[in-house]
């Protein structure tokens, strides 16, 4: 999903239920969210795993 921030759009994304604790996970300097998809798979069967892109 895109989320406003003032004049971008930034993707985010989220695995888990919404009840769960959450956790969120940054890229870094030039990684992208997709730099947690692996780790987020297993951790989402215990955690609301968020991951967004940096502008």
């Amino acid at each position: 999903m895109f989320i406003a921030v003032g004049d971008a759009k930034i993707y985010a994304t989220a695995f888990g239920s919404t009840t769960s604790p959450v956790i969120v996970g940054l890229g870094g300097w030039i990684g992208s969210w997709e730099l947690w998809a692996e780790p987020f798979v297993i951790l989402s069967q215990n955690w609301r795993a968020i991951a967004y892109d940096h502008r």
